[in-house]
């Protein structure tokens, strides 16, 4: 009786022992937290895969194109030319100073060669030939200047029935009494009629009826004496000749050249560009 009564105490204690662990495992981790119970298994969570970074891409340059047999020839005589110099500097021997001599009296010869051949091409073709403009021989020069004095008076005659001369000066300006009896002489050969204006009411010998300014030289923008501009009454165009003295001559061409029409810009197409410039327009 008493060996059955401990039988049983020992396998309550057993039991009990069981029933422990799951009790505490019970109370630590709820039922909510783990559905799956004993023997439930979650996977790790998976870590992302890293992005490839883009590979930079690879720009083939396009082969040159291989040069012409004529630029070749020149770069190696250009080569050629550059190191007998640099040669012959370093080690300045007979032998060297030779072979750099030799290569410089080929350049020179070859280069009369090309300016006999450019001289006979301007014979042929007159209008490559500036020249003829121009003549820079004296017979031919004589009847340059005869034609454009014929033009200059024409111009000039023109211009006396159209136009003045704005002569600005002050009494106190020894340029300025120096250039008067300059522009009259001007005003009587050409027949251009000069309006003087006075800056402080002084008269110079020559235009003894000057008019006092007005602020017309504000307007222009007059700072600097002598002043002379070429007025046009009638268009109300006033154009600066110049400042300071001038010799008469120079005081011709600047007229000339003001009253002449305005070369037109010439579009000329340039050899070898036409397929460039179609290019460019599409």
């Amino acid at each position: 009786m008493r060996r059955a009564h401990g039988i049983l105490s020992l396998l309550g204690l057993f039991v009990m022992g069981l029933a422990q662990p799951l009790h505490a495992v019970a109370a630590d981790e709820p039922a909510e937290a783990n559905p799956g119970g004993w023997f439930w298994y979650e996977d790790p969570p998976r870590q992302a895969e890293p992005t490839p970074e883009p590979q930079p891409r690879v720009v083939v340059a396009p082969a040159e194109p291989a040069k012409p047999e004529w630029r070749q020839r020149f770069d190696d005589f250009q080569r050629r030319m550059k190191e007998s110099r640099m040669r012959f500097f370093i080690d300045p021997s007979p032998e060297n100073a030779r072979k750099m001599a030799e290569l410089q009296t080929a350049m020179v010869r070859r280069a009369s060669d090309a300016a006999d051949v450019w001289q006979r091409m301007m014979w042929a073709n007159p209008e490559f030939d500036f020249t003829q403009e121009r003549p820079v021989n004296r017979v031919g020069l004589t009847v340059y200047e005869a034609e454009r004095r014929a033009k200059r008076a024409e111009l000039f005659d023109r211009l006396a029935r159209t136009q003045v001369l704005y002569f600005f000066y002050s009494g106190e300006c020894a340029r300025c009494e120096a250039f008067a009896p300059i522009l009259q002489g001007f005003s009587r050969a050409t027949g251009i009629q000069v309006f003087p204006i006075s800056m402080d009411g002084s008269a110079l010998p020559g235009f003894p009826q000057a008019r006092m300014d007005n602020g017309i030289s504000r307007t222009l923008s007059v700072t600097t004496l002598p002043a002379l501009f070429l007025a046009d009454p009638e268009k109300a165009v006033i154009t600066p000749v110049g400042y300071g003295v001038m010799a008469e001559m120079e005081l011709a061409e600047r007229v000339e050249a003001i009253a002449s029409p305005a070369p037109t810009p010439q579009n000329t197409p340039l050899p070898g560009l036409a397929g460039a410039q179609s290019e460019v327009s599409r």
